[in-house]
């Protein structure tokens, strides 16, 4: 029954991660961790494995269909892998009490901040920084244009430190970074998201992994349920529009950042308090 939660879990966070492109760790870590009671540093170079394989099979699908914004993802990855890697090595240190209240607190904060509504151009853009793609849900060629490209690679930065010290991946910032201050539309910010994603957990999971915290035992099962729910998140995405997209986004984020919070408030009990002194 273990390793069949185990599976369950890279199932559903497979087709989370490609559908809305976050990786998938927000529900792997708080599953590994609450559910299954393996330790946060494990949980986390499990999630980052798998992350950097749900992003190379959904980019695939992704480049192959002209989604993904590849000048600027490697752009931003510069900063945001050297951040991940210097903040895995700190995280490994910090107790995990205290990241699940942060882990908590900031994904209840996306989970509203994602629903704001982005206008798109249908008109030509030209100038620097200028792309387009064809919307298969409008049946036309939507044109975007890329700003504040200085703001995006700091707040990049941000989500590197994200990725390494919780093992998200980054792209519950890196979703809201493309779409609400780059301005670029939600189903090539996903795309996008999803190829950063997959630099920055391997830049973090090589961290955790030369510090022995990666179980390979656990590790195959999460895979083999990877493999399977990006299929199916790869065929259920081409159903949806780009606001339902967003919904489901949301919803998630909402979710589990209630519960982390929820768990994370053991920390004043009486318990919890005996725990934090003990560190």
């Amino acid at each position: 029954m273990f390793y069949f939660c185990l599976f369950s879990a890279g199932i559903l966070a497979s087709i989370i991660g490609a559908l809305i492109g976050i990786g998938g760790g927000v529900i792997i870590v708080p599953f590994l961790v609450l559910f299954l009671g393996i330790s946060m540093q494990k949980a986390i170079a499990i999630s980052l494995a798998t992350i950097v394989l749900v992003s190379f099979i959904t980019s695939i699908y992704n480049i192959k269909n002209h989604l993904v914004n590849i000048k600027l993802a490697l752009i931003l990855e510069i900063s945001t892998a050297l951040c991940a890697i210097i903040a895995s090595k700190i995280a490994i240190g910090i107790n995990s009490n205290i990241l699940k209240g942060i882990f908590g607190i900031f994904l209840f904060f996306v989970s509203f901040l994602i629903l704001k509504p982005i206008h798109f151009r249908t008109k030509k853009i030209d100038g620097k920084m200028s792309y387009s793609y064809f919307d298969p849900d409008f049946k036309k060629v939507i044109y975007y244009k890329v700003r504040h490209l200085k703001i995006a690679i700091l707040a990049s930065s941000l989500a590197g430190i994200a990725s390494g010290t919780l093992g998200i991946g980054g792209g519950v910032l890196k979703v809201p970074i493309l779409n609400e201050i780059c301005q670029i539309p939600m189903r090539v910010s996903t795309a996008t998201s999803n190829l950063m994603v997959g630099i920055t957990a391997f830049s973090a999971g090589f961290v955790y992994f030369n510090y022995g915290y990666l179980d390979m035992k656990f590790l195959q099962w999460v895979i083999l349920g990877t493999i399977i729910g990006s299929v199916i998140g790869i065929y259920i995405k081409r159903h949806l529009d780009n606001y339902s997209i967003k919904e489901i986004f949301s919803v998630i984020m909402l979710i589990v950042g209630i519960i982390m919070i929820i768990k994370s408030l053991s920390l004043f009990s009486i318990f919890g308090q005996a725990k934090l002194l003990k560190i």
